[in-house]
Order: structure tokens, then C-alpha cells, then sequence
């Protein structure tokens, strides 16, 4: 019996094969398009994640001493950018950069914009933008006259202590809120004065019991006596001498001229005397781990001396000075001369003296221009920063 095909399927097995074909082509694409985009993705993502890390390290940067800079701490002139210590492009060391720059706000706030960039310039590169509002961190010091003591304290020959509000002759001084009393004591240990009218103030004496507190020479708003030794620019240990303060400089690569603060004797430049001005914006901590003896030269900054102080000659210093033990402040001709404010716990209840010379004037200005330019920057608010775009 002879079998007939119901068709001619000649040719059925290649269209068959040309199909398979395309449709694993068409896998083999759509797996190869799905790849290069995660590659993408990934790619793209790490390069995100890289300039991120570079934006944060940016804003970190600026709250280093190697970027921050001290004399942007006094700056009024709000809306100007400042450039950072090296220029204001970073480099994190891992391939990627940062480009960092400062706006002054006004009233010790700044802007800090912090763009970080990875990757190649010819090829894929990411980008992210932050920025942080900074704020300076500064010690609320407690003076309660032109020189605030615990223990006692003679003054005699013919030396002054003036409560009046004195200017150190510098420019942008902010308004003053007026007079002290010369000197502020501890209720049961009164000064012995032999001197007629080396005191003066409003009043010219006063009994205080904040005076008679430890934490008065102590803690200074959120800050201790010990954390803001810690922030010390410059450290020396007990029994120190200095014989000239005196402001120093170097010159760089290019000729140019800046302030040495490595130099151990240069405490700023508040004279104002010296052609170069980069020393005048220079206001140390300086912290010393016992006795301190000065005689001569002239420095401003913040003076932490955690035993004695003994000052002679024609030293002088403008700004806060906190003694943990007792000040001796003497000379004969240009006495040892402070315009500020000057606190003694005397802890070894030793006897605080001036003789000879010496004055002691309370200023305002002293006090905020060196609480100011030694002031550490640090991020206001509970969020470190927020991305711009």
C-alpha cells in the first residue's frame, strides 16, 4: 500500500535553525545590553559613592588647623569667599578631588561648600555637592573685674588696675558694654591695697561670690579649664621663661612673607608696629603645665598658666589670662603691663601681688578679638550637612 505526504516540507528545519538564531541573538543582545547597564550602574554608583567621600572629607578638612584658617575667625565682611590654606582644591588620595570654598555669614557663622568629583575628565565622572553651616566654638569667660581673684592679693608702689573699658588700639572693636569693678574678690579674703588711687572702676572694689567659685576659673560655657588647654596652639612646661615676646616670619617659595607661628616666643603681633600685618591675626592658646615666669617682649592670644604666674619687666600681653595658682606682676620703669582681664584661683592660697609698675587695664576688645581668632570651628546644629544637588 503506497503512503502520500499530506505536504512538502522541504526547507522547515532551516527556518527552524534562522529562528533559533534570532531568538538566542536576541537573548544574547538583551543579556549583553542588561550587563553593560548594570556595569553602568555600578560604575556609575561607585563613582557617586567616591565623590561623596570626597565631599565629606572636604568639609571635615575645614574643620583641620591645616585648612581652617585663624584670621577668618574675626572677618566681618559678610558674603566673602575665602580660600583655604593651599587653595581650595583638595586631594582626598584615592584618585578623586575636592574643591572647597567658605562664605563668611557674619557673627562668627560661615557657609562651608564642599564639591567632591571622581573619575577620569575624559570619561564617566561623579559629582556631589554638600554644605555645612560652621560656627565657632568659643570659651564664655567669666571676668568679674579687671582682675579676678580667690585668695588674696596686695597691690602697692605705683601700680594701677583700671576697671575702666580700655581700647587696645585696634580697629573693628565692638561696642563696649562697660565699666568694671577693678578688682572682683572672693568675699572672705579682701585685697590689701597700699597704694592711694591705683585702684579704679565701677566700683573700684567689689565683693563677689562668684569670685569665691571654682567654677569661675573653670569652666567657661561649654568648655572646661582642661578642654580648652587642649586646644592649646601652643604647650610649655612648668618653670618656662620667656625674656621677648616678639612676633616672627618666614618667607615662601615665592618671596612672600607669612607668620612663623611654629616659633616658640611669637604670641601675635598686637602692636601692630611691624610692616608685615600677617602676625597681627595670630592669637595663640598658649598653656603652660606649672610656672611661668615673663620678662619682656609683648603677646596677645589666651594664657593658661596651671601654677604661677611672675611677670616683670616691660612684657606686655593683651587678652584673657587665667592662672590656677597666684600672679606676681612687677617692674620697675615699663612695668609688665595687661589689657584684658586677668582671673587667679589660687590654689596653693598663696598671696597675689603688683608692684613696681605694673597695670592691669580691662578690655573688652582684647578679650573677644583673642576669643574669636582662637576659636575652633565646628558644625551648628544636630546635622552635619545637607547635598545641594
Amino acid at each position: 500500500m503506497k503512503l502520500h505526504r499530506s505536504g512538502d516540507r522541504r526547507g522547515f528545519a532551516l527556518l527552524v535553525a534562522l529562528a533559533a538564531l534570532v531568538i538566542i541573538g536576541g537573548l544574547v543582545v538583551g543579556a549583553f545590553f542588561a550587563s553593560t547597564q548594570e556595569f553602568r550602574i555600578g560604575r556609575n554608583t561607585v563613582l557617586q559613592s567616591r565623590a561623596l567621600t570626597a565631599a565629606e572629607y572636604g568639609l571635615n578638612s575645614a574643620l583641620s588647623d591645616s585648612v581652617w584658617q585663624q584670621a577668618w575667625n574675626n572677618r566681618v565682611d559678610t558674603g566673602a569667599v575665602l580660600t583655604p590654606v593651599g587653595g581650595e582644591v583638595l586631594d582626598p588620595g584615592d584618585g578623586s578631588s575636592d574643591v572647597l570654598t567658605v562664605t563668611v555669614l557674619g557673627g562668627g557663622n560661615f557657609l562651608v561648600v564642599s564639591e567632591g568629583f571622581s573619575g577620569s575628565t575624559l570619561g564617566a565622572q561623579g559629582r556631589k555637592r554638600l554644605g555645612g553651616l560652621f560656627r565657632m566654638r568659643k570659651p564664655e569667660f567669666n571676668f568679674r573685674g579687671a582682675v579676678t581673684t580667690k585668695g588674696s592679693m596686695m597691690i602697692a608702689g605705683t601700680s594701677e588696675i583700671h576697671g575702666e573699658d580700655t581700647s587696645p588700639g585696634w580697629s573693628d572693636c565692638p561696642p563696649s558694654p562697660g565699666n568694671m569693678p577693678g578688682i572682683a574678690y572672693n568675699p572672705t579674703t579682701p585685697p590689701d591695697i597700699k597704694c592711694s588711687g591705683c585702684v579704679s572702676g565701677n566700683p573700684m572694689t567689689q565683693a563677689d561670690t562668684a569670685a569665691a567659685n571654682s567654677s569661675t576659673y573653670n569652666v567657661f560655657g561649654d568648655l572646661t579649664y582642661n578642654e580648652l588647654a587642649a586646644f592649646a596652639t601652643k604647650t610649655f612646661p612648668g618653670g618656662t621663661t620667656f625674656t621677648n615676646l616678639a612676633p616672627m616670619w618666614k618667607t615662601d617659595a615665592d618671596g612672600n612673607k607669612y607668620c612663623d607661628r611654629t616659633y616658640s616666643s611669637n604670641w601675635g603681633d598686637p602692636t601692630h608696629l611691624y610692616p608685615d600685618p600677617s602676625c597681627q591675626s595670630y592669637f595663640p592658646i598658649i598653656h603652660v603645665t606649672g610656672n611661668l615666669k615673663l620678662t619682656g617682649g609683648a603677646g596677645q592670644g589666651i594664657l593658661l598658666v596651671d601654677g604661677d604666674l611672675d611677670a616683670s619687666g616691660g612684657v606686655n600681653f593683651f587678652g584673657p589670662v587665667i592662672v590656677r595658682g597666684t600672679f606676681s606682676v612687677t617692674g620697675n620703669g615699663d612695668g609688665a603691663r595687661f589689657v584684658g582681664g586677668l582671673m587667679a584661683e589660687n590654689v596653693n592660697l598663696n598671696q597675689s601681688k603688683m608692684a613696681g609698675n605694673a597695670v592691669v587695664s580691662y578690655s573688652t576688645c582684647a578679650i573677644t578679638s583673642a576669643i574669636n581668632g582662637s576659636a575652633k570651628p565646628m558644625f551648628d546644629g544636630t546635622r552635619g550637612w545637607i547635598e545641594m544637588y
